[in-house]
């Protein structure tokens, strides 16, 4: 905490360096296995200025390896959960071109792209259902139950 604020920071253990990343009120990190991709979920409060609105949740993600040197850039926004609090960590892939995340509904995947103008982006590319893809890959019995 900072400021009484959670912030994500990264700590290069051989650089001896800290790196926070630029959102505040950021939490929930985790890393992709080649240290590099960082994605986590920053809290986005109501607008108290406006009565209809409610807090969200936003799942973002950093590639501090392509960054350049010095503090982080805010990281890409993959999506946003409205009306809601931050509560699943994502999960990232190892070479950082995947995060995963739970919304408490579904579970959203996401793939890493660079677009035409050379701009990192991530594409949900369908969520999935861990059941139905397991009996569809014969992995478990369709009467199978999972409690």
């Amino acid at each position: 905490m900072i400021d009484s604020v959670e912030h994500v920071a990264i700590r290069d253990r051989a650089a001896e360096t800290t790196l926070l990343v630029a959102e505040p009120a950021s939490s929930h990190p985790a890393v992709s296995g080649d240290g590099c991709v960082i994605a986590y979920l920053v809290a986005v409060p109501a607008d108290p200025a406006d009565a209809s609105s409610a807090p969200a949740v936003e799942l973002r993600a950093v590639d501090r390896c392509a960054a350049p040197a010095g503090p982080l850039a805010g990281g890409v926004l993959l999506h946003t959960l409205a009306d809601a609090a931050p509560s699943a960590t994502p999960a990232v892939s190892a070479d950082g071109t995947v995060v995963v995340w739970s919304t408490g509904a579904s579970i959203a995947r996401f793939t890493k792209f660079t677009n035409a103008e050379g701009v990192v982006i991530y594409v949900e590319d369908g969520g999935f259902d861990p059941i139905a893809d397991a009996v569809a890959l014969g992995v478990l019995p369709a009467e199978a139950d999972i409690v």
